[in-house]
């Protein structure tokens, strides 16, 4: 290397100083760096003739597109600046590192000592490259940090860099599209209307919160003030020996699960307040705090699914430390990465996808569950209307929440090399209403165009739900029509995804099924984000949750044998639905029968789990599952779900080099986000979830 130095010095003292041929030397700069995987080594005569060739191309009429205040600037970075600041400028630089045949080629450079130089910016330069020389099982594509002068736009960068590298021959070259140079403003973004508008909104929310809190004080004390004259009357006395409480404020409790209330006298009974006092009080933030951080459960609720909830998200999140830190594109050490699947206890994180199929479950047998018990209370009358309106009024502000903070408020919240690659802003202006309509899932037809893509999640749940009624009136009325339905939903269900995997080609795990091409369409936008191939998990929950409607509060009596062979039977189909691939050689007719049947087979091991709890069978599983510190963290699950990939976007995005996964690093981030996630839930709870849910009760009826 040191000779390679000597001749480029030599090149760029003996260059001319013409608008176009200073261009040479940064042109061998750039050599120096990407010929390292193209050759076996760099000779003085390969940098001569690169630049040979590069004189010729920097004459070419090409150039013109490149702006004369761009060529002014690096006309003076070579031949008429201090030598300090050449030294500091191409020290930023990106360089070859260790690692390049395990894929570490992202060569970021100096982020911090590029925009620290003065009217120069830093500019992330990606290629594309034909590696088979190095048998490389994906194609090159390697980020290169450059510092340019502020004058120099991301057109100029690109055309140099196009016409530069066509002449010299290289098997590299720039992204044919505009984000082949990604160029950070040194200046601070100025605020658009979107963020003035957001913060806007959310400060009026905030306002409205401590309001309420405000107003539930002055409530709280005017109750006080007008039940203290009765507190020692004989009726109020008697009424709280009868309920084994002394001495305690009856306004402690709410009305409408006090015990004494009912035995109070009219003049006590407090008027309905107006809807401005409901609208206010749902705001306020302490008793939504006070509802949030409660442990105490319904009598009626089946205490285990908490903890299946907060678990599940717990793996949702484990399996995107990994995933997401893989497809950003920052790891420096990929094909170790890639070698992890290969181990045994990384099954785990690989299949983690199990665990959206456990919220398709929850959901399908909570909704069956409770709405069959509903309408025997009612004699079959649900209000169908407000049925489906609830649903969407649940879900709905959240996710248009979770919308603005991608688009207006996270693009604020970074300064990194490639940061501005993972805005995905574009999309969501395009895109957005496909969210709130709940059919991202099928328009746009590209996963990766999606403008919240992890939320395909809850366009399928929609859709189960708006042809839930479809199967639930059938069980109310006529059972054997409804099982009928969901059996034959569920063989269409295998049918297609068998058919769509045979297809396809898909493979069952992530390894190319051995004879076979690789899939030329892409596994998340066919199968994995369609609810036709979804839903198993949806049917086996809402005909657990049929039986269980059925069993009402009867008891099972089971023998111990037969409790045993259930948990046995459960851990063997679980486990076979996580580990079963480990090394297994699967032939395309395996991988039709685990994508038909795998999901389907995780939801009838839940089951097991659901039901054993439930009837007292669950042991030392129940008493994890079921406790009590997993009640309010399961009440927030849904905006961790929305949130969570937002803070791992962040800190992945706002790193300034490539960083070498580790299986001892990673839990901590996964610990970490976990943390966070769950942190910024409590708050979209607080903030929307809750008052939302509120504030439905001013129009919902109240039967």
């Amino acid at each position: 290397m040191d000779l390679s130095t000597q001749t480029l010095k030599y090149n760029m003292t003996s260059a001319q100083p013409e608008k176009h041929g200073i261009w040479v030397s940064l042109l061998v700069l750039l050599v120096v760096a990407m010929m390292v995987p193209c050759s076996q080594a760099i000779t003085p005569d390969v940098i001569r003739q690169v630049v040979a060739q590069g004189q010729v191309q920097t004459a070419a009429k090409s150039l013109n597109n490149v702006s004369k205040a761009c060529s002014d600037a690096v006309d003076y970075l070579l031949f008429h600046s201090p030598a300090t600041l050449k030294e500091y400028v191409f020290d930023s630089y990106g360089k070859p590192q260790a690692g390049f045949l395990e894929m570490n080629w992202r060569w970021l450079g100096h982020y911090d000592e590029c925009q620290g130089i003065p009217s120069y910016r830093y500019c992330a330069t990606i290629f594309t490259g034909d590696l088979s020389a190095l048998s490389s099982p994906v194609n090159l594509t390697l980020t290169l940090g450059v510092c340019v002068p502020e004058q120099c736009s991301q057109s100029d960068v690109q055309t140099y860099l196009n016409t530069l590298l066509d002449g010299a021959g290289i098997p590299v070259k720039p992204l044919g599209n505009e984000s082949a140079v990604i160029c950070t403003e040194k200046s601070h973004k100025p605020f658009s209307a979107g963020f003035i508008g957001t913060i806007f909104l959310f400060s009026f929310i905030f306002a409205l919160m401590l309001l309420g809190a405000l107003y539930d004080l002055v409530v709280r004390y005017n109750k006080k003030k007008s039940t203290m004259p009765l507190v020692s009357t004989n009726v109020t006395s008697i009424n709280r020996e009868r309920n084994g409480v002394a001495d305690a404020p009856l306004d402690d409790r709410e009305p409408e699960s006090s015990a004494d209330n009912a035995n109070l006298i009219p003049a006590l009974i407090q008027p309905k307040p107006a809807k401005w006092e409901q609208f206010l009080l749902g705001f306020a933030f302490n008793r939504n705090l006070a509802k949030l951080m409660s442990t105490k459960g319904s009598d009626r609720s089946i205490a285990c699914l908490n903890g299946i909830r907060v678990l599940s998200m717990a793996w949702v999140i484990l399996g995107h430390t990994f995933f997401f830190a893989m497809e950003m594109g920052i790891t420096g050490n990929l094909l170790i990465a890639y070698g992890w699947y290969q181990n045994f206890g990384f099954q785990v994180i690989s299949n983690a996808f199990f665990s959206v199929d456990s919220f398709f479950f929850l959901s399908g047998f909570l909704l069956t569950f409770i709405t069959l018990r509903k309408m025997s209370e009612r004699d079959g009358r649900i209000p169908w209307g407000f049925f489906y309106f609830h649903r969407y009024w649940r879900l709905t502000p959240a996710v248009l929440t979770t919308i603005l903070i991608w688009m207006y408020i996270k693009p604020y919240m970074g300064d990194a090399p490639l940061w501005n690659m993972y805005q995905n802003v574009d999309s969501c202006v395009k895109y957005w209403w496909t969210n709130i309509l709940y059919i991202n899932n099928f328009y746009p037809r590209m996963f990766m165009n999606e403008c919240i893509g992890w939320v395909w999640y809850l366009a399928n749940d929609m859709q189960f739900f708006v042809i839930s009624p479809l199967i639930i009136l059938p069980l109310y009325y006529f059972p054997p029509l409804g099982l009928s339905l969901i059996g034959f939903l569920l063989f269409a269900s295998f049918g297609v995804t068998g058919a769509l995997t045979g297809i396809y080609k898909f493979p069952a795990g992530g390894t190319q099924i051995p004879g076979y091409d690789k899939p030329t369409m892409d596994f998340s936008s066919v199968i994995y984000s369609k609810p036709y191939c979804r839903i198993p998990p949806y049917l086996v929950g809402m005909l657990l949750g049929f039986l269980m409607y059925r069993q009402g509060d009867r008891k099972i009596r089971l023998k111990p044998v037969l409790v045993a062979l259930g948990w046995t039977v459960a851990t063997a189909v679980g486990m076979s639905c996580v580990y079963g691939l480990f090394h297994a050689k699967v032939t395309l007719a395996g991988s039709v029968l685990y994508q038909m049947l795998s999901r389907f087979a995780w939801a009838v091991a839940l089951s097991w789990v659901v039901f054993a709890c439930k009837e007292g069978y669950g042991g030392w599983v129940n008493d994890i599952l079921s406790w009590s510190a997993w009640l309010p963290l399961s009440r927030v699950t849904y905006s961790a779900y929305l949130l969570h990939p937002i803070v791992i976007y962040i800190f992945y995005g706002n790193l300034k080099t490539s960083f070498m996964a580790s299986l001892w690093i990673m839990p901590t981030y996964f610990v970490g986000f976990f943390a966070l996630a769950y942190a910024a839930a409590v708050v979209m709870a607080l903030f929307i979830e809750f008052p939302f849910a509120n504030m439905e009760k001013l129009f919902m009826p109240s039967r």
